[in-house]
């Protein structure tokens, strides 16, 4: 009986490794996507690949913004999210730049490390919003992002900047400002003044503390 029951426990420890192995993979394979993607350019959107479907992500609508950021900013935390969800979140990205540039399924590189993959594609993908930010924002390339959608990409932004205490949530609240609470409670908040987010004392929003744009150098 003893040896059927750590034969059983034996199997579904290999199931797991197996299947996380699986989802390492995948990893691997979207951030071949995403650095195709950054070779990329959108002539008509007058930006890079990746930059074009972080902005047809957030500004479609039609993911909540847990998932975009395990999509783009934090694969790598998989203790908050089952495997399911993990996998299902790297097949959505990839369908994504698929649909915006119609690339190829590359072949994955063999790292095997997921924090390693999880930091390079906040890397890339951080250079992407920052771009957004400066380009559609500040130059008023785009004049049609909502507020909502402003601030997801902040909270994206954060996220790949600090994804030991990524975001969790961000919203807007009744006075136009963008509400950030990390997985441990904290709260951030940021405001618009003059087409530039700043982050601003939490209890003193017209209190400027330090640029978006600066933030993510």
């Amino acid at each position: 009986m003893i040896f059927h029951i750590c034969f059983i426990l034996f199997a579904y420890v290999n199931v797991l490794a197996d299947d996380e192995n699986d989802y390492i993979q995948e990893v691997d394979i979207t951030n071949q996507y995403i650095m195709g993607a950054v070779k990329d350019f959108v002539i008509h959107e007058r930006m890079n690949g990746l930059e074009f479907t972080v902005k047809r992500i957030v500004r479609g609508n039609k993911y909540s913004f847990e998932k975009m950021n395990f999509m783009l900013a934090v694969p790598d935390q998989l203790l908050f999210q089952t495997l399911d969800k993990c996998i299902s979140s790297e097949k959505s990205l990839q369908k994504e730049i698929i649909t915006a540039l119609r690339h190829d399924r590359p072949s994955a590189t063999g790292v095997d490390d997921i924090f390693v993959l999880g930091d390079e594609r906040r890397k890339l993908v951080r250079r992407a919003i920052k771009n957004l930010f400066f380009y559609d924002m500040f130059l008023k390339y785009d004049v049609n992002y909502s507020l909502t959608q402003k601030c997801h990409l902040i909270g994206l932004a954060t996220s790949t900047k600090n994804p030991l205490s990524y975001t969790e949530n961000a919203v807007v609240d009744n006075d136009g400002v963008c509400v950030m609470n990390s997985i441990f409670g904290t709260v951030t908040k940021y405001k618009e003044f003059e087409n530039q987010f700043w982050e601003v004392e939490p209890d003193q929003v017209d209190e400027k503390k330090e640029r978006l744009l600066c933030q993510l150098e």
